[in-house]
């Protein structure tokens, strides 16, 4: 009975309903980024010392690519599924973190990643956002996994506001 955790428990009732398919949003992930990410070590590391589910809550929709944008709508009207922060492009889940009207606030969390918590910069920021990768096979430290799920977090609530509350795009909220 000790070793009866959630995760154990999960695994015993969904294996037979999946029979051990991968989730599809690490193919789709993988084709958008161009990579092939290691998927197991990221699935380890949901939670930290640092963070609990409730502050990684917006981070893992993003990585399960469950987050609502306006491409995810059935309307497919380009109006209806442009950016709502530049208003320009179409609004993804992988536009959201490279778009230009987002730009300062990643700039802020890159100032801070590098001259706050002291970690070395990963090869391409965008992936360390979205996958927590260091370079294509590593993940970042667990400092800055808890950091940057934080910051999405905060990220996504902004962004969020802007069609709920109707407010422009303000991180510092």
């Amino acid at each position: 009975l000790p070793d009866l955790t959630i995760k154990k428990l999960t695994e015993l009732f969904t294996y037979p309903l999946c029979d051990g398919a991968r989730p599809n949003c690490e193919q789709a992930w993988d084709t958008r980024l161009g990579l092939s990410a290691p998927w197991d070590a990221i699935w380890k590391s949901l939670g930290t010392p640092l963070s609990d589910p409730t502050e990684e809550k917006q981070w893992r929709k993003l990585v399960h690519r469950a987050t609502f944008v306006h491409n995810r709508t059935d309307d497919k009207d380009p109006a209806t599924i442009r950016c709502r922060l530049c208003r320009q492009h179409e609004e993804s889940m992988l536009h959201i973190i490279r778009c230009t009207a987002a730009k300062n606030y990643w700039d802020k969390v890159k100032w801070f990643y590098r001259n706050v918590l002291d970690e070395p910069m990963p090869a391409r920021f965008v992936e360390a956002i979205i996958l927590n990768l260091q370079n294509r096979r590593e993940l970042i430290s667990e400092t800055a996994r808890a950091f940057l799920r934080h910051a999405y977090g905060a990220f996504y609530t902004a962004f969020t506001w802007v069609d709920t509350l109707g407010v422009p795009f303000s991180p510092l909220h």
